[in-house]
């Protein structure tokens, strides 16, 4: 299903002994978001994207993944994470930002993880990489949408350590994460 990577970046190993890759977003990634995206319950899905988007057709689900990784490459930057399962390499999680029209100081940032790897450290160890490569690109604040009830973004990113602030709207918050260097 997955070629072979030859080349991997960020060797990890996560906490249960799972070793793991990160590697940056290719223009040749969309199968391995389509991927990610199969192996989303309807709830992840929905925390994700804040609509339902069980119903969407193959054929928009590939043109929204085509965009994606195309935005990611052109506008922003963007980290994959795999895993070896029965040979092959197995996309299980990404994060990616796209710069904002501010010169760059702001990004907004969405992370998305397999269901099966969630809760492992995966998000932790891919949003820090995210976050030493945009303060190198020299953005100050990531910024995002979410519900108010992901408690698991929450999570996420308050682990950072850098300052959230918050802009509660009607079931979901408008947030920044401002990782800019004092």
């Amino acid at each position: 299903m997955f070629e072979r990577l030859k080349r991997w970046h960020n060797e990890h190993v996560l906490e249960d002994g799972t070793r793991i890759w990160l590697r940056p977003i290719l223009r040749t990634d969309m199968p391995y978001l389509l991927d990610i995206f199969a192996n989303l319950s309807s709830q992840s899905r929905y925390q994700r994207f804040i609509a339902a988007v069980d119903n969407l057709s193959q054929e928009r689900v590939e043109e929204l993944a085509t965009q994606m990784v195309e935005d990611t490459v052109t506008h922003g930057r963007g980290v994959l994470a795999f895993r070896e399962i029965e040979g092959q390499n197995v996309p299980i999680g990404g994060v990616r930002y796209f710069l904002e029209e501010d010169g760059g100081t702001s990004a907004e940032f969405a992370i998305t993880i397999r269901d099966d790897y969630q809760r492992k450290g995966v998000g932790k160890l891919l949003l820090n990489e995210l976050i030493r490569q945009a303060q190198a690109r020299g953005v100050t604040r990531l910024t995002g949408l979410a519900l108010a009830d992901n408690a698991g973004l929450w999570r996420l990113v308050e682990q950072t350590g850098y300052p959230i602030n918050r802009q509660p709207g009607s079931g979901d918050v408008e947030f920044e994460l401002l990782i800019g260097r004092s």
